[in-house]
C-alpha cells in the first residue's frame, strides 16, 4: 500500500493495510511513524518529496520477493 498523504487524523487506512500486509509506504505524519517500522513492516517518505517517493518504490520493487515476505513476519 502507497499513502504518500501531506496530513491524517488517525491513520485508519494504514492499520487496515498492516492487517492485510506487511507493506506500506508512507509518510512521516500523525501517528504513521508509531505504526511503522521502516524495512520491517514497510518505508517512510517525507510528506512533499516526490524523489523519495520513487526511491522507495523502486526499491521495493528491486527486493527479492524472499525478502518481502519475511518482512513483518516477526510483527508483536
Amino acid at each position: 500500500m502507497i499513502l504518500p498523504s501531506f496530513g491524517e487524523g488517525l491513520p485508519v487506512a494504514t492499520i487496515t493495510s498492516l492487517t492485510l500486509s506487511p507493506l506500506v509506504i508512507n509518510t512521516y505524519v500523525a501517528g504513521i511513524p508509531e505504526l511503522v517500522i521502516p524495512n520491517e513492516l514497510g518505508e517512510l517518505i517525507l510528506a512533499g518529496s516526490v524523489g523519495f517517493l520513487v526511491i522507495a518504490m523502486k526499491s521495493f520493487l528491486e527486493t527479492p520477493i524472499s525478502r518481502l515476505e519475511e518482512m513483518g513476519v516477526s510483527r508483536s
